[in-house]
């Protein structure tokens, strides 16, 4: 977990870099002392500059120089290699373009990925089709106690990678990118793959960390080095000892500033969940669950920026959220989405204060007692929720409107549930390392639903199922908290209207075959019949 840092450490890995191909490097004095300077880096900020590299300044600098020359073009002219869904997302994005947790960030760029062979994938690849070795990675592997190739073969053998030449504005009226009401260069986020490397312009700072307190760091360009951070799938496979740390650009400079960063990924197609040896060291149970790396790509930020747009259906980039989510939906009936728009600190702050409400003493919990004279709404004790007639191990909190019906619910549960989803959507913020969601699959199997740093779990209800006469398969879903930790969810339910009877659309119904599949049903008598069932009072 990441510290009160107070600035970032700087490694000089050449001791590495020099022993990287020697069978007996992990017994070398230099390089012991750099996968213990590694880890500590990883374990306590999650950032840190690497210098020793074996790559020379005056390359480092060209690569800059070529990267401002393009961005000094006109902008037709760098709109001729323009990014969409029919480049595989390669190309140029304009200021104002990219999105992160829904506001859009004061930047351009030039995306570039690694090449994917038609058919390289299967479906998965497709979006990602299109023209177009770092040793440090070694080191982690040997700081986290495993072999020098732990993170190679089935992890990161054959890994995707993907390098964004990015250019930040000068940030004035004069320019007129005071129309974006935004001065945030990039957004705070955290990164989803392995490794990330920076070459950062000479003199001008503009890189932010948070740490643990939630200060933000500076991480200024040092000459002759890479800032380096670790990201989201390292923390799923370290089982949270390493973390994948927010961080966010802002350039207060007058000078136009650029950086070039290398994302070095995991497999493209590769399942990552915690290595044995993490598991051992934090104590035996897996605190993060599975994640497929292609998978974790997906973005819903596209739908989120051109949500009032009439023409938003003829968008490339909705179109492709719109595919995706349609697979997920036909196929898993439940999904994770980011680029939602809502900031980590809010999620963690709504989980914060529920958590502050079940710590309370249970006679100032029982002021609010859920009854059927409440309207349902209220606490509920631990064992007085039932599903499928057995009491589960859970307290909560219901909240609801009954017009236009949406529920919101605080919980924790410690055992086992089994349940669908009554409404169209629930969405579901998950407490950090506490993996106790699993979801059945269409073999019987239950696969777990981990929480994933800036992600919400979506779950598809029995109303949308109706809907779409079945083409959509809500999924049967358990929560076991088997962490020794107490584990809160907030999760937030969205609903038909209360009295609107519920039938399946006459294009789904075309779409499969041309019958009704399912019956109508009228949402409220379909709720309240469920809560009666939930709460026998």
């Amino acid at each position: 977990m990441a510290t009160d840092f107070k600035s970032i450490p700087v490694i000089d890995v050449s001791p590495l870099l020099a022993k990287s191909d020697d069978a007996n490097m992990a017994e070398d004095a230099g390089v012991c002392e750099v996968v213990k300077q590694l880890d500590k880096a990883c374990r306590e900020a999650g950032f840190f500059y690497v210098k020793g590299h074996g790559i020379p300044d005056s390359l480092l600098k060209e690569v800059r120089e070529v990267t401002h020359k393009f961005f000094e073009l006109p902008l037709e002219e760098k709109l001729k290699i323009k990014l969409s869904a029919a480049t595989g997302y390669r190309g140029y994005q304009e200021v104002g373009d990219n999105i992160t947790k829904g506001v859009p960030d004061v930047h351009e760029a030039i995306d570039l990925y690694r090449e994917l062979e038609h058919g390289m994938y299967g479906d998965m690849g497709k979006p990602m089709i299109g023209p177009n070795l770092w040793k440090i990675i070694q080191g982690i592997s040997l700081a986290l106690g495993g072999s020098v190739n732990e993170l190679e073969g089935r992890i990161a053998g054959n890994p995707f990678w993907v390098m964004r030449l990015i250019g930040y504005p000068v940030i004035s009226r004069e320019n007129g990118h005071n129309k974006l009401e935004n001065d945030i260069g990039c957004g705070a986020h955290t990164d989803y793959g392995l490794l990330t490397l920076v070459n950062q312009d000479d003199g001008i700072t503009a890189l932010q960390v948070r740490n643990h307190s939630g200060e933000w760091i500076w991480a200024p360009p040092i000459p002759g080095t890479f800032v380096c951070n670790i990201g989201d799938m390292l923390k799923i496979l370290t089982n949270g000892i390493y973390e994948s740390t927010l961080h966010q650009v802002i350039n207060k400079s007058p000078k136009y500033r650029v950086c070039v960063a290398y994302f070095y990924e995991t497999n493209y197609d590769a399942t990552i969940e915690p290595l044995d040896i993490c598991v051992q060291k934090t104590g035996g149970i897996k605190k993060l669950g599975q994640a497929v790396y292609g998978e974790h790509l997906i973005d819903i930020s596209p739908l989120v920026a051109k949500a009032d747009d009439a023409n938003m259906a003829q968008d490339a980039g909705v179109c492709e959220v719109v595919k995706q989510l349609d697979k997920a939906c036909r196929e898993h009936g439940l999904f994770y989405v980011r680029g939602h728009g809502i900031s980590d600190s809010h999620l963690k702050e709504v989980r914060d204060v529920v958590r502050e409400f079940f710590n309370l003493p249970l006679e100032d919990k029982m002021k609010i007692k859920m009854t059927a004279a409440t309207g349902y709404r209220g606490y509920e004790e631990l064992d007085k929720i039932h599903t499928n007639g057995l009491p589960d191990v859970q307290e909560a909190i219901d909240y609801s409107i009954t017009k236009n019906l949406q529920m919101e619910r605080m919980e924790i549960r410690e055992n086992q549930w089994k349940d669908l989803t009554c409404g169209l959507l629930g969405l579901v913020n998950q407490d950090e390392n506490v993996s106790a969601i699993e979801a059945m699959n269409n073999s019987g199997e239950w696969i777990s639903a981990p929480p994933i740093p800036g992600a919400t779990l979506c779950i598809l209800g029995d109303m949308l199922k109706i809907l779409s006469n079945g083409l959509y398969n809500p999924a049967l879903h358990q929560i076991i908290n088997a962490s020794p930790k107490y584990r809160v969810s907030a999760v937030y339910f969205y609903e038909t209207n209360y009295e609107e009877p519920i039938e399946a659309l006459d294009i789904c119904v075309q779409k499969s075959g041309g019958k009704k599949k399912i019956d109508t049903a009228i949402y409220g008598d379909y709720l309240v019949a469920k809560l009666k069932k939930a709460y026998p009072f």
